[in-house]
């Protein structure tokens, strides 16, 4: 039997007021990350007062382990993870998730262990971006150690390499670490940035549907590993995450 449909009042976060908090918290904990400031705590605890809190004791009664958000405009670039009831964040409390819409997240139970990983990295300056030393760690990491998959660094990250990787095999999980832009406006001038050149979002997309990443066996999980990747704007909050859902990942 499933549980019934739970919904709460919170009166005092007023549209305004709750995209205000948000802005501010977003900004906070991005100087975080420069300095030891801890402004943010404010912020963190008041959005977590308003939108875990009155959950607390149901989530606690059943048990929950997993939180999945899907968050309106506005609220789509706030970090869900350090939200924070004072003394723990909430990464620290649950697994968490954040989905653009329910009608746009396919549900199916895919399992992924026992896949296969491509993972392609840029250690050195391409593109006229500067170089990501600490790649050379992470796609070995994750390709030999965590997972079972192949990697490819640098030279070996080529456009036309990784169509025709796509194409060859089937993988469960594509980790791509490496320099993207979002960049509102015309389509084209997002991009990831390869060896040899950049991957547009329309070139991905039409990769993708060659490739037929939507239609079982899927490809369950793309990671673009690198600055602004998660990045949108106020017209497309989704950014290079709105182009994985058209993609049927």
């Amino acid at each position: 039997e499933h549980p019934k449909l739970l919904s709460f009042s919170v009166p005092e976060a007023k549209s305004a007021t709750l995209k205000r908090i948000v802005k501010t918290f977003r900004n906070q904990e991005k100087k975080k990350k420069k300095s030891s400031s801890t402004s943010y705590q404010t912020s963190a605890k008041q959005l977590y007062e308003w939108i875990i809190a009155p959950l607390k004791p149901t989530l606690e009664a059943r048990r929950i382990d997993t939180l999945v958000f899907s968050l309106d405009k506005g609220l789509r670039t706030m970090p869900i993870a350090a939200l924070s009831d004072g003394k723990q964040f909430l990464v620290e409390q649950y697994n968490l998730a954040i989905i653009p819409s329910f009608s746009l997240t396919d549900t199916r139970f895919q399992e992924i262990r026992g896949g296969k990983m491509l993972g392609m990295g840029i250690t050195q300056s391409a593109g006229g971006l500067p170089p990501l030393p600490a790649v050379s760690v992470e796609v070995p990491t994750l390709t030999q150690q965590i997972w079972q998959g192949t990697g490819y660094l640098d030279n070996q990250v080529t456009l036309q390499q990784f169509q025709s990787l796509a194409q060859r095999e089937q993988f469960s999980i594509i980790h791509l670490a490496t320099h993207a832009e979002f960049n509102p406006g015309n389509v084209n001038q997002s991009f990831i940035q390869f060896w040899d050149g950049r991957l547009t979002l329309p070139n991905l997309r039409k990769i993708a549907l060659n490739q037929k990443w939507s239609i079982t066996p899927t490809l369950e999980l793309l990671v673009l590993s690198a600055c602004q990747t998660a990045l949108g704007n106020d017209q497309a909050e989704l950014g290079f995450t709105g182009l994985a859902v058209q993609t049927g990942v």
